[in-house]
């Protein structure tokens, strides 16, 4: 995946609904960004300890505190409880934004809630416009909201609203002297960056994650 022959993203509209229209970030950018994207943040996140024995510590906390959660659904039938994404997203989010969730924390199944219905509507009706582009300019509200267009701008809209907080959270506590996590080290590089030009995939992309969503439901 490395080789830059390999790098290339299909040029699907729902991948642009998560950058404003725009292709960026590590999973949906092309070619030479993501190249950049990939190298500098597998760079940050060795430093900060994934891949290294120091880190799993963190994954053992997690899995403790999945069993203690997984103690309390015993004896009935029942669906996986959503603490068991909360514990993944934990360990991931300890290196993205040196945060964790209780396993019981509505924040926390609330952003597990969020994943699984956006994925829902990714894999819905709504790749019908990846396929067909040009049913975007000329498809009536209702056409679109039975493919789950609206349902997925909403999701991902909720999510990057939550994750706007989160970065604004780091912004006034930044302290370029000591990172805390991956959102530091964009942060800094951004700023370091400010003004110049360049190409380099920390130039503003996470700056702003509010955006305009359709009201239609």
């Amino acid at each position: 995946m490395a080789r830059m022959e390999l790098s290339d993203r299909p040029d699907y509209h729902t991948y642009s609904v998560f950058g404003s229209g725009s292709m960026l970030g590590i999973i949906f950018s092309n070619g030479a960004l993501w190249q950049k994207n990939r190298r500098f943040a597998l760079h940050q996140l060795r430093d900060l300890g994934m891949g290294k024995t120091c880190f799993e510590e963190v994954i053992q906390r997690e899995a403790g505190c999945l069993v203690q959660d997984y103690m309390k659904h015993t004896g009935k039938e029942q669906p996986l409880p959503l603490s068991l994404g909360v514990a993944i997203l934990n360990v991931v989010w300890k290196l993205v934004a040196d945060m964790r969730y209780e396993m019981d924390d509505p924040r926390g199944q609330e952003a597990i809630e969020l994943i699984f219905s956006t994925n829902e509507a990714l894999l819905g009706g709504v790749y019908f416009f990846n396929l067909f582009p040009w049913l975007l300019k000329v498809a009536p509200p209702f056409l679109k909201t039975k493919l789950g267009y609206y349902r997925l701008q909403r999701s991902v809209g909720r999510c990057l609203d939550n994750v706007s907080e989160v970065l604004k959270d780091h912004r006034d506590t930044l302290d370029p002297s000591h990172p805390r996590d991956l959102i530091d080290q964009y942060l800094i590089q951004m700023d370091h960056n400010e003004g110049e030009a360049t190409d380099a995939p920390y130039t503003g992309e996470i700056k702003s994650h509010r955006r305009r969503r359709d009201t239609i439901s």
